[in-house]
């Protein structure tokens, strides 16, 4: 053993075969620090649901006649006192859908439903100048059905992640019996739900 370390050309060999060994395990720890380092990155951020958030706002209502309430699954909303009005009127209601907070592409159904004691006349989205409801009749792919006896409207469109916008409507509706006798003068002196406006939204994928 002795004779062989005194060899110059062994001794080039062990020199070479131990830098190349020392390179491989430093190149080793490197990659798996790394590995390790990047692993742990992906497990410190927190994993959440997508925001399917949507804002129903009755812009026309004065904030001072909201009347709020909980639903039942846990979820906040308001009832807008309008007033008085004549029986006759046509009722105009503003009410604006803010999609700007759903952060994954989505299905939205916009259902608004109008009691069985009043006539839908038109329903237009004012932001786009689109109408969906004209003379009664629907448009651009409104739909209307009857369910126990109120008006059920449908509008569905795609919303893209993050680029969700901020649309207003306007609901014209009128009261069916303009007569208006002793027997249905009882709407118009009691508290009712004329027009009740929610969502729903269904997650799409690419």
């Amino acid at each position: 053993m002795k004779k062989l370390l005194q060899n110059k050309k062994f001794r080039l060999n062990l020199y070479k075969w131990l830098s190349m060994y020392v390179c491989v395990m430093l190149l080793f720890t490197t990659v798996v620090t790394y590995s390790k380092y990047i692993s742990s990155m992906g497990t410190d951020e927190m994993a959440r649901v997508a925001n399917f958030e949507v804002n129903i706002d009755f812009s026309s209502c004065p904030l001072s006649e909201r009347i709020p309430s909980v639903n039942e699954d846990g979820t906040k909303s308001f009832t807008c006192d309008m007033g008085i009005s004549r029986p006759t009127s046509v009722l105009s209601y503003y009410f604006t859908v803010d999609t700007t907070k759903i952060e994954a592409d989505a299905m939205l159904v916009i259902s608004t439903v109008v009691s069985k004691d009043f006539e839908v006349l038109s329903l237009l989205d004012t932001t786009t100048n689109t109408s969906y409801i004209v003379d009664g009749s629907s448009q651009n792919g409104a739909q209307i059905s009857t369910v126990n006896g109120d008006k059920k409207i449908l509008l569905t469109s795609d919303v893209l992640a993050r680029e969700g916008s901020i649309h207003e409507y306007k609901i014209q509706v009128q009261y069916k019996d303009s007569l208006v006798t002793d027997d249905t003068n009882k709407i118009f002196t009691s508290r009712q739900d004329i027009i009740t406006v929610g969502y729903s939204a269904l997650q799409k994928t690419r």
